[in-house]
């Protein structure tokens, strides 16, 4: 500019220098003239303070330099000039880049200068530096993105500050929660009092569970995470709490509670004993009817060896080997010993059960106490026992001759049987002499025929001879017909006839006592 020779040239001259001044007094923003194409031709101490650049380095330099060079490239610097020419002023936010080569975020206002004709003969550029502003944009960016509700807390329990995820869960503006006590929005606000006074005391808590009351009555579970917050002194100014809504995992929770209380009842209810074991063969769980069987407490049997319970505990480790081994096991019998002595027949059913990936992890096992089954059938079994000893009584009918009447059918169980008594009785009454009748025997076939010659051979073997007696028409032609050879056994058709030959045999003979007078 031209100085002008009157008397206002001082004066001029004074306010030009005073406004030179005042800009270079400008510390907080960048403040430069650059000329219609973009070079500068002034520079301020803000713009040395935000830049980093002296007046010496830069004058003369163009402005685009302080740009990203993704910007440069696409031409924004020349287009903000544009902007600011047609528009009258131009301002935008972004990137700016220093002089140490650093970016940070920034406000530049672009204002053309004209000169008396309206032509712009340069521009000023005010640059402000906004990096808190962005990080405070940012942060705040980051806790509204977050789902979780976030709220940060005064010592004295009144909040603070609050996110969109705390207003959705509580039904409340953040204008209406900010300013209120913490505890006014929990099911317990005692339990929600105590939690943040134990932040500002330990410094922390964890996964502490609270229930949220919406403003409609629903109700939300949560569990909080917190920690303290503190100034740039260190000094404690508050509490930072994220809640995380655990309705659905709650929810889960308890029908899984109800499932297992369910399963445990229906468990506890069945009358025959229940056991779990483990791959190691130790006891993993029971129910009552096991702690009575046999005489333990639940938390006595956890963790013991399953085998130990038995009067054989190798054949009870056999058992649930075999089931890990085999997959199950049906009617697997075992006696289980009670702690008072007592002892228990049981029949076991197991098998394996499986994790969630398919993997054994142990054998669950069902015992059945057979007690009065078994002893049923050894009623039973002396009851037959008795039955046969009726149907084929072995009995001595003379010194030296024992008898046996047969009545009924012959099978291999019972000629066995038949067979293993007379043989005892003609040993303990040391008879040479057998009369066997098979007048009962209601019919003969091969299999019959030949269970008595194997008796017949038997007794010949202790040195007694067999006469058999009752032998009918019918039987003898079926014998016949048949084809059995009895060619070296004494045949009789009846019992009296055959005791006949016994007394012949022993050298005896019957007398009348009438022929004796």
């Amino acid at each position: 500019m031209k100085k002008q020779k009157n008397a206002s040239t001082p004066k001029s001259l004074d306010s030009e220098e005073n406004f030179r001044l005042l800009v270079d007094s400008v510390t907080d923003y960048a403040i430069m003239m650059i000329d219609p194409e973009g070079h500068i031709t002034s520079w301020n101490t803000g713009a040395e303070k935000i830049l980093g650049f002296h007046s010496e380095e830069i004058i003369g330099k163009h402005f685009s330099c302080f740009y990203t060079s993704e910007a440069v490239a696409s031409g924004i610097p020349r287009k903000e000039l544009d902007l600011a020419s047609t528009q009258g002023r131009n301002e935008n936010e972004g990137f700016r880049k220093r002089k140490n080569g650093t970016f940070f975020w920034a406000n530049t206002i672009i204002t053309p200068l004209c000169d008396e004709k309206g032509m712009i003969f340069g521009f000023t550029n005010i640059t402000r530096e906004l990096s808190d502003r962005k990080k405070a944009d940012y942060t705040r960016s980051l806790i509204e993105a977050s789902l979780d509700p976030l709220v940060t807390i005064a010592p004295d329990g009144k909040i603070t500050d609050v996110n969109a995820a705390t207003e959705s869960i509580t039904g409340r503006s953040r204008q209406e929660l900010i300013g209120t006590d913490f505890s006014e929005y929990f099911t317990v606000p005692e339990k929600a009092r105590e939690g943040y006074q134990e932040v500002f005391r330990e410094g922390q808590v964890r996964d502490y569970p609270l229930e949220l009351r919406h403003l409609d009555g629903r109700v939300t579970s949560v569990l909080y995470n917190a920690s303290v917050y503190r100034d740039e002194d260190g000094i404690v100014v508050g509490v930072f709490a994220a809640a995380r809504d655990i309705t659905d995992r709650k929810q889960a929770e308890d029908d899984l509670k109800r499932a297992t209380a369910y399963t445990r009842s229906l468990i506890e209810a069945s009358l025959d004993p229940l056991v779990t074991i483990a791959p190691d063969g130790k006891i993993t769980d029971v129910n009552a009817a096991t702690e009575t069987i046999t005489g333990c407490s639940r938390s006595e049997l956890i963790g013991t060896d399953f085998c130990n319970y038995f009067t054989s505990s190798e054949k009870a480790s056999d058992g649930y080997r075999q089931v890990f081994r085999e997959g199950q096991v049906r009617d697997y019998p075992l006696e289980i010993r009670n702690s008072d002595g007592r002892v228990t027949s049981v029949l076991y059913n197991a098998s394996v059960y499986r994790d969630e990936s398919g993997q054994v992890v142990g054998v669950f096992a069902a015992a059945r106490d057979i007690t009065e089954r078994k002893l049923s059938e050894e009623r039973i079994k002396q009851q037959s026992q008795e039955i046969l000893e009726l149907s084929t009584p072995v009995m001595q009918v003379w010194q030296g001759v024992v008898a046996v009447p047969l009545i009924g059918c012959l099978d291999s169980q019972r000629t066995q049987q038949f067979m293993e008594r007379l043989l005892d009785r003609i040993v303990e009454t040391n008879s040479p002499v057998a009369l066997v009748d098979i007048m009962g025997v209601p019919t003969i076939d091969t299999q019959t025929a030949q269970h008595l010659i194997e008796t017949i051979t038997a007794v010949r073997l202790l040195g007694a001879q067999v006469v058999l007696t009752g032998v009918r028409p019918a039987i003898a032609q079926t014998l016949v017909h048949l084809g059995i050879d009895l060619s070296g056994i004494t045949t009789r058709s009846s019992l009296a006839a055959g005791l006949l030959v016994a007394l012949d045999l022993l050298k005896l003979q019957v007398v009348n006592k009438s022929d004796n007078r």
